[in-house]
């Protein structure tokens, strides 16, 4: 930065630092400043992630330094300059305009382009109205203390512990006070944890209850470990997706619950419940097996009224206008099957190795539950064959800058197997001093 560039900075930067220096002129009658906060906790409790939960923060500090809120003092600097009836005063003419040129055209493109350009500007006049100018939002006001904050910060600490299996948690604060700043201190006292003694399954379906048993060693949840919430989280998401590895299509993560019991056991023993519910509507867990796999290779191309061949490759059914790719290569990449249960795993499984061929827009792969059958409907459509790019720039190294111009060419299934032929050409000039 140059010594002229540099004054300049200066002389923006520093009245916004004088004015958020550490002080309380910014607040109202009756009010105190939040300076600092802090966490007493032993060390086996991460301090971090309840930082990450107070419900007020104090103002940032410029580089750390004490007394030097200057995001403070930006943000009342733009709100000393702020007039809200201006903003919406141009809301209003900025609709005035477009609704007019709108009302004039006929061409709907043109319709649509002013209609994305009114939204547009009607946004960003919408977020100065909500939230002030910019000064404003890259600003921030001062910390005014609030106690309803604190007790909120204490709830958050408590229900935290809690769903780390510290049931009998106690959390206090030290208010202190100097004038009119005001520092906060929480002090975490987590108690002794409580431990998982056993775990059993109620799951109604028979079925179920079953494919459950059978894979419980691979279970998250182990007899001995410490009460977390996050590990029950856990275990549930990798039941519903093991159970849609299975066959369960339609099984949702909400179908699994748990019954926790720390009374009968005592001496902070947990006798944990993993439950199973049956859908209302039909009162088992349906298991799904795919009766046909479709494959439309050109969805959403349009072929002036032309109907789609049909052909079957290892029991795919291909449906295309024209036969431009290698069906044997498109089906080494789809893991769904006739005949086989639905898979999740499967199905992204083949949605992902579809589009890494880098031949298709998009990859869809739904399926149709309508009449009593099960089948998979894959649908792509292609990018086109041939595909110019070009990029211009400028290098800038030790010497003098100097431009440069970037050419690819890439054309797509160039011998029907999918294969992808790419030519890349650069022409620059650098400078050396």
């Amino acid at each position: 930065m140059t010594q002229s560039k540099s004054k300049y900075f200066l002389a923006i930067l520093l009245p916004l630092l004088l004015s958020g220096c550490l002080g309380t002129r910014y607040l109202k009658e009756n009010e105190k400043r939040l300076v600092a906060q802090s966490i007493i906790v032993p060390k086996h409790i991460d301090k971090e992630e309840l930082k990450e939960l107070y419900a007020q923060r104090p103002n940032r500090r410029f580089l750390g330094i004490p007394g030097l809120y200057h995001l403070v003092g930006m943000y009342y600097y733009g709100l000393r300059h702020y007039d809200k009836q201006k903003f919406i005063d141009k809301k209003e003419a900025v609709e005035k305009k477009f609704n007019a040129r709108i009302t004039r055209t006929t061409n709907q493109r043109k319709i649509n382009n002013l209609q994305f350009r009114k939204q547009k500007k009607i946004d960003r006049l919408n977020s100065r109205i909500e939230n002030g100018n910019l000064f404003m939002q890259w600003g921030e006001p001062i910390a005014v203390y609030d106690s309803a904050s604190v007790k909120m910060t204490l709830d958050r600490f408590s229900a935290y512990l809690f769903a780390e299996g510290y049931f009998h948690n106690f959390v206090s604060t030290k208010i202190s006070s100097i004038g009119r700043y005001v520092y906060v201190t929480f002090r975490v006292d987590p108690g002794m944890p409580y431990i998982i003694d056993s775990l059993i399954y109620r799951i109604q379906d028979e079925q179920v209850r079953k494919i459950i048993q059978q894979n419980k060693d691979e279970s998250l949840i182990r007899e001995g470990q410490r009460y977390q919430e996050q590990i029950l989280a856990a275990e549930r998401e990798r039941l519903d997706l093991f159970l849609k590895d299975n066959g369960y299509y339609d099984f949702s993560r909400q179908y699994i619950d748990y019954q926790i019991d720390t009374g009968s056991l005592g001496n902070r023993r947990v006798a944990l419940a993993l439950v199973v519910n049956n859908p209302a509507r039909r009162g088992y867990h349906k298991v799904f097996t795919v009766d046909s796999v479709k494959f439309t290779t050109d969805a959403g191309v349009d072929a002036d009224g032309r109907h789609r061949v049909s052909r079957y490759y290892r029991d795919i059914e291909y449906q295309y206008f024209e036969n431009y790719y290698n069906l044997k290569i498109l089906s080494q990449r789809l893991f769904v099957s006739a005949d086989e249960r639905y898979s999740r795993t499967k199905t992204f499984n083949s949605q992902r190795q579809l589009a890494n061929l880098d031949a298709f827009k998009f990859v869809n792969i739904n399926y149709d539950t309508s009449g009593g059958r099960f089948i998979a409907n894959i649908f792509t459509s292609p990018l086109d064959r041939y595909e110019w790019s070009n990029e211009i720039g400028m290098n800038v190294t030790q010497g003098y800058p100097g431009p440069f111009y970037n050419l690819t060419f890439k054309k797509r299934n160039i011998f029907r197997g999918l294969e992808n032929f790419e030519l890349n050409g650069r022409i620059g000039f650098e400078g050396v001093a």
